[in-house]
């Protein structure tokens, strides 16, 4: 059960990442144009996520130690409140760098909408934003840091191997998250959702119709670059530095992940829907667990990676 104290820490941070858009892609005003919707008659194929992310959750909690009581982290070299303070920054300094590039380097957008030619520069000056404040303090990335926890820190490779095996047993548990939740509020609320419920996804899709240079960039970042930068702010940051703060002292280490990833979902509401906020939570308790089993931010980049990767094929192919 979560103490009154973890509490304080969810208002805190909560507080502090209000307002704060996601500027990494951006959603299309015509979602519907584009869209693929299954024949009513098809529609219980998708159900087949609900016994396989069963069986994935029986798989997972057979792991070693999937309780998170020991770890194989390394000890930071910043504070807690350095890391809280620099996480915060970091996602100015990403709406700053978004805003520039917006008014200053944008292109004219075709039809009024959207499109990958528009969501480039912003999600370029996103991170270069986010990144010049990590230069402005690289003790803090770089700091010294001391082994903590068990046995002998895990490879590189096999980190990659772990967030790939790590990613084949979520992927299911997520796709069945955002089906369930997807049927439930259209239940309740009669509202309905489109197979495609992301913006960047969409304009992806929009564009692999007539690929050019543009697409083949943003599927490079979208699969590189995202995952190493949201892991690195999120993981190993702010994660991180929820689990080391006093209010946070004796907890377990899954009060840092959830509530990292309620932060990791909310800060994407502004291109997913609904119904993917439910997912995106679940997906990124995946990823603060394979970073707290393994003790590398390599595991949950490799783990992001497939994941984003596995998105983008679905929707070119």
């Amino acid at each position: 059960m979560i103490s009154s104290r973890v509490t304080l820490i969810l208002l805190v941070l909560g507080f502090l990442s209000n307002g704060q858009p996601v500027i990494a892609a951006v959603a299309t005003n015509d979602q519907g144009a584009a869209i693929e919707v299954l024949d009513s008659s098809s529609e219980w194929l998708l159900w087949w996520t609900i016994p396989v992310a069963i069986v994935s959750l029986v798989i997972f909690t057979q792991i070693p130690d999937w309780r998170l009581k020991k770890t194989r982290l390394l000890e930071s070299g910043f504070s807690s409140s350095a890391g809280l303070l620099l996480f915060a920054a970091a996602l100015i300094g990403g709406v700053l760098g978004a805003s520039i590039a917006t008014h200053f380097v944008l292109p004219p957008m075709e039809n009024g909408g959207n499109n990958l030619a528009a969501t480039l520069p912003i999600m370029v000056g996103n991170y270069v934003g986010q990144g010049f404040v990590f230069l402005l303090v690289p003790g803090l990335i770089l700091g010294r840091k001391q082994s903590r926890g068990i046995g002998r820190r895990m490879s590189w490779w096999r980190a990659v191997l772990a967030g790939c095996l790590g990613m084949a047993i979520a992927m299911p548990i997520t796709l069945a998250v955002a089906q369930v939740a997807g049927f439930l509020i259209e239940l309740s609320t009669g509202q309905t959702f489109d197979e495609i419920g992301h913006g960047t996804l969409l304009q992806i899709k929009e564009a692999a119709e007539h690929p050019d240079l543009t697409l083949v960039v943003i599927a490079i970042m979208v699969v590189i670059v995202t995952p190493i930068w949201e892991e690195v702010l999120y993981r190993g940051m702010l994660q991180e530095s929820i689990r080391k703060h006093p209010l946070a002292r004796g907890e377990s280490p899954w009060t840092a992940i959830v509530i990292t990833s309620l932060i990791f979902a909310a800060m994407h509401g502004g291109v997913v829907d609904f119904r993917g906020l439910f997912a995106l939570f679940v997906l990124s308790l995946g990823f603060g667990w394979i970073y707290m089993r393994t003790g590398r931010l390599t595991a949950c980049i490799a783990m992001h990676a497939a994941f984003n990767a596995f998105n983008i094929l679905l929707v070119i192919l």
